[in-house]
């Protein structure tokens, strides 16, 4: 699972972290565990699972200068991904320079890593009384980590000194909540160790499993289509909705879904409910 956008020290707080330091910055943090620096595309790219295989979660600070490594990389080694003249990223570039960010990603989920972008942040003017704040990633980049993140998060310290992370997209800083994340007020590093310290793990964990949940429910929700629309005969919706009443773990929005489902699906089947008998029926066959 691909993770936020946030801030150097607090990125430390996730499970059994190493940093990869493209920005070469990582001496600063005043939490840092294990970090390794990155001068150049090649001493990452061969990155193997038994390499990280004392780690739970990669860091890559930070995103900016990660994809500055990747197209000093395609500028040395591959002429067609660059434009004569200039020496920048062609279009046919940027699709290699995705292509590669996308496999380095693949490979770190697949090795059952969490993975975590680091970025500044810039402003972009909007009009002459707005800006807006985003990640500092140039041009055409930010799209493509954008497209891969689950969470963007943007870490921002409040009136009160508070450090404030929020995952919603706002009028002034852009954000990606995919698991419907609240405005966080981040615990204070020192007055707040116990809470501090394994705080992003735990944010981490609370995204995947509600992550699951939606998947889950997104494939139940599937599964109790087909069989409606499978049914053919008055006992076999009556099991399905017996089925349902059973569930435990299904709120009433879930389960009011499939009963919309059922109602529009029997129409054509010429099967109604009896709800004094709690069954279905064909129409020729019961009493309405």
């Amino acid at each position: 699972m691909v993770y936020p956008v946030f801030s150097g020290p607090l990125a430390f707080t996730a499970k059994r972290p190493l940093l990869l330091d493209f920005d070469r910055g990582s001496y600063r943090a005043v939490n840092r565990t294990d970090y390794v620096r990155v001068d150049k595309w090649e001493d990452v790219v061969g990155i193997t699972a038994e390499d990280i295989k004392n780690f739970d979660t990669i860091i890559l600070d930070t995103a900016g200068q990660m994809l500055a490594v990747m197209v000093n990389y395609l500028q040395a080694n591959n002429k067609s991904a660059v434009r004569k003249n200039t020496g920048e990223l062609s279009i046919q570039g940027y699709g290699i320079l995705k292509s590669m960010f996308d496999t380095f990603m693949n490979r770190l989920i697949q090795m059952g890593k969490d993975v975590i972008l680091i970025a500044h942040d810039k402003e972009q003017k909007i009009d002459d009384e707005n800006t807006l704040i985003k990640p500092d990633v140039v041009g055409g980049s930010y799209q493509i980590i954008k497209r891969s993140m689950d969470l963007i998060g943007y870490v921002n310290v409040d009136d009160k000194g508070s450090r404030i992370l929020e995952f919603n997209s706002t009028a002034k800083t852009v954000g990606k909540n995919c698991a419907n994340f609240s405005t966080l007020q981040v615990p204070d590093a020192i007055k707040g160790h116990n809470e501090y310290s394994g705080y992003l793990a735990n944010l981490i964990q609370q995204a995947k499993d509600f992550i699951n949940v939606q998947c889950k429910s997104g494939k139940d929700l599937f599964d109790f289509r087909r069989k409606i629309i499978e049914a053919t005969e008055p006992e076999q919706l009556d099991a399905i909705a017996n089925e349902l009443s059973a569930l435990k773990d299904k709120d009433e929005n879930f389960k009011s879904m499939i009963r919309a489902i059922m109602r529009a699906d029997i129409v054509a089947k010429n099967i109604a409910y009896n709800k004094e008998a709690g069954k279905f029926y064909r129409k020729e066959e019961g009493v309405a």
